[in-house]
C-alpha cells in the first residue's frame, strides 16, 4: 500500500533509475504522511540504500526531526520498512457543551460520532475508529458544516479535551 503510495505521487520515477536525494527525501514524507492519516502518530521509517556503485547507507526518519539524506546521491536500490508503534484510536467519544442537548434533537449521537468515524459496523475495531489530527480537523470542519446547514448558523465546534495514551493509543 506505501510502495503504491509514493508511486501515486511520482509515476514516472517507476522505472528511472537512479534515484536520487530529493526522490528519497520525497519518498520518506509520502511514507510519514500516510501512515499518520492510517492513525499511526508515532512511526518511524527505516531506510537501506544501495548505491548505483554498490555502496550501502542506511537513514531513519521519526517524521519530527531533521530528515538527513546524504548529498550526492545516486540510489540504484531503495528499501522502506515502517515501523509503526501503536495505532491510535478513539476510545471514547462524547458531544459536550452548552447547545448539545439541541444539536442532538436535530441528529442522533450515532450520527454526530460517524462525523469522526465509522459508527456502523458489526465489530468495533481499532482499525475502524483509527485517530490522526489531520482527520479530527476535517471531521470538526464537516460536523460545523453540517450544524449550519441544520439552521445552527453560529454554531462552533472544538475538540475540547483530547486526552491520549501513547502506550496503548487510546
Amino acid at each position: 500500500k506505501l510502495k503504491r503510495a509514493i508511486l501515486q505521487v511520482f509515476p514516472d520515477q517507476k522505472h528511472e533509475k537512479p534515484y536520487d536525494a530529493n526522490f528519497i527525501e520525497d519518498a520518506f514524507v509520502v511514507l510519514h504522511n500516510q501512515l499518520l492519516a492510517d492513525g499511526y502518530e508515532r512511526a518511524t521509517i527505516h531506510a537501506d540504500l544501495t548505491g548505483a556503485d554498490g555502496s550501502h547507507t542506511t537513514v531513519d526518519w521519526d517524521g519530527k526531526s531533521e530528515l538527513e539524506v546524504p548529498r550526492p546521491l545516486e540510489i540504484h536500490e531503495a528499501r522502506f520498512v515502517a515501523h509503526t508503534g501503536p495505532l491510535f484510536y478513539f476510545d471514547s467519544f462524547a458531544i459536550e457543551g452548552l447547545s448539545a442537548s439541541a444539536i442532538l434533537s436535530a441528529m442522533s449521537i450515532e450520527q454526530a460520532t460517524g462525523y469522526f468515524y465509522k459508527t456502523e459496523m458489526l465489530l468495533h475495531l481499532k482499525s475502524n475508529r483509527r485517530f490522526s489530527r489531520q482527520q479530527l480537523k476535517n471531521s470538526v470542519n464537516n460536523f460545523r458544516q453540517e450544524l449550519v446547514n441544520l439552521g445552527y448558523r453560529d454554531a462552533t465546534v472544538t475538540a475540547a479535551k483530547l486526552d491520549e495514551d501513547p502506550a496503548t493509543g487510546k
